[in-house]
């Protein structure tokens, strides 16, 4: 398992193992409301409705490829992204106790 969205990031704050708060996911649906939000108003005003299609039907498909074939193998389960199966993320806090312990979950 491999988090794909981190890949290659710049490590400025220190690694803090544990779901994120309500704040965290706030502001990274926040983020990507405005990043791929942004576009929007601009097919609106222009009255670019193709574009407008064209464009949502790209964003539905990235996400979906993005869920079913990296999100589904990413061991940043904080993510609200993530989607990994039940029985391999205990596996993984199996392997890994300390980051268990910080979950709150049984090994």
């Amino acid at each position: 398992m491999k988090c794909w969205a981190n890949y290659g990031i710049i490590k400025m704050f220190r690694y803090r193992p544990g779901p994120m708060t309500f704040l965290e996911k706030a502001i990274f649906l926040f983020g990507f409301t405005i990043i791929w939000g942004y576009p929007l108003s601009f097919f609106f005003i222009g009255s670019q409705w193709f574009l407008l299609m064209v464009y949502i039907s790209t964003v539905i498909a990235f996400f979906m490829t993005l869920k079913t074939f990296l999100c589904s193998r990413c061991i940043n389960f904080a993510c609200p992204l993530n989607c990994v199966e039940i029985k391999a993320k205990k596996e993984f806090f199996k392997l890994n106790p300390k980051i268990a312990d910080a979950w709150d979950e049984d090994v």
